[in-house]
């Protein structure tokens, strides 16, 4: 027994000289944008459409959006934003937002998309009534805009939500602001701590000269039983409940003896999401090639938020929601109504193209660097 003991010590102690070291990685309380985002759970979000403003032009839609104080009765505007949803080929839809006068230009991500979005035949006007602006592609997929609080609701053939944005109030884009220098009495700038110009890290920093410009947004799918995607972790194919751990990081790491089960990042990051149920496959690419954290709550779990959230729809729902959030760029999400797993796969390599496969000489050399250690280990592998 004694030497058993022995033997599961000397096992633990190897193997935990090999695990990954975790402190030389950041957790969600150490980046400072999902530290600020991640609580932010308003009850009623500020983002309000003016539809008075709507034009559409072939297959784009714009108009204004404005953020508002809640808590003035007038509703002071604080913002101004334009939105734009683009109806695309093969039923997908695009949806960006930003300011209408940038303090600076957002950042927009370069290289991810194959080419220019192909639109497809033009987005029809179907109703604007009760706060509520309803328009449809070519194939009759219909998009309904809320004004008051602003959400967006994509329906599916049989006219039932297939996926929907800020139905949680989870919307948020950071203004941006103009950096303007405290000084004491001599005249010396005081430094900010708060990390609105900067960062530290263990021994990295990283300045901000633009200051906070995170965004974030959830996004909602009714029905699903499961979600996917968002490589690369080692966590489970189906995607689990995150509101008792880190959320999903995305970006890109070389994470040398990385842990299993784990929702830490390693070798890549492809914002791309997938959720399926018995009705219906939909997916969403979250076109942002920043530092991203993502949040999943899966209704079947039987976590505290389910359970609420079954007390007051009266019954067990099937759903699946998530939250985007990003350190920098725009709001710019492609929704790809699917309907089924090998629609929503060719929806999204019409948009990026598909994955290159290396040749096969190619795999052994790169194994050959990193892992062969001698000629003997050649031939076991051959």
């Amino acid at each position: 027994m004694k030497s058993l003991n022995l033997l599961v010590i000397a096992f633990l102690a190897i193997t935990s000289c090999f695990a990954v070291d975790k402190n030389n990685f950041k957790s969600c309380d150490q980046s400072g944008f999902c530290k600020r985002l991640r609580p932010f759970k308003p009850e009623i979000s500020q983002y309000v459409a003016n539809l008075t403003t709507t034009s559409i032009f072939g297959n784009m839609l714009f108009l204004d959006v404005n953020t508002v104080d809640r808590e003035s009765e007038k509703k002071t505007v604080l913002f101004r934003y334009v939105l734009k949803i683009s109806s695309l080929v093969d039923n997908t839809f695009r949806v960006e937002m930003e300011e209408s006068n940038p303090l600076y230009p957002r950042y927009v991500t370069q290289l991810a998309l194959e080419d220019t979005p192909i639109g497809d035949e033009g987005l029809k006007k179907i109703s604007s009534k009760d706060g509520k602006l309803v328009v449809a592609n070519h194939n009759g997929l219909q998009v309904v805009i809320t004004a008051d609080p602003l959400k967006i609701e994509f329906l599916d053939k049989n006219g039932e939500v297939a996926v929907v944005l800020n139905e949680n109030s989870q919307l948020l884009v950071e203004p941006l602001v103009a950096k303007h220098a405290k000084l004491n009495e001599n005249g010396e700038e005081i430094p900010v701590e708060d990390g609105t110009w900067g960062e530290n890290f263990k021994s990295h920093h990283d300045s901000k000269p633009r200051g906070n410009e995170a965004i974030s947004l959830d996004i909602g799918f009714p029905d699903a039983d499961n979600v996917y995607g968002i490589p690369e972790h080692t966590d489970k194919l189906a995607l689990t409940t995150t509101t008792s751990g880190e959320p999903y990081r995305l970006f890109n790491l070389d994470v040398f003896e990385y842990e299993l089960d784990s929702r830490m990042s390693i070798y890549g990051s492809v914002p791309v999401l997938y959720a399926h149920g018995t009705k219906r496959t939909v997916g969403v690419f979250w076109h942002n090639s920043a530092e991203t954290w993502v949040d999943v709550v899966n209704i079947a779990d039987g976590t505290v938020v389910s359970s609420l959230v079954n007390l007051v729809t009266g019954g067990n729902k099937r759903r699946v929601d998530t939250r985007f959030m990003s350190e920098a760029g725009m709001v710019d999400v492609f929704v790809m109504m699917g309907d089924t797993p090998s629609d929503v796969f060719r929806q999204y390599t019409t948009l990026t193209g598909v994955a290159p496969l290396p040749p096969i000489h190619i795999i052994l050399i790169y194994r050959g660097g990193h892992i062969i250690r001698n000629s003997p280990h050649v031939g076991w592998i051959v």
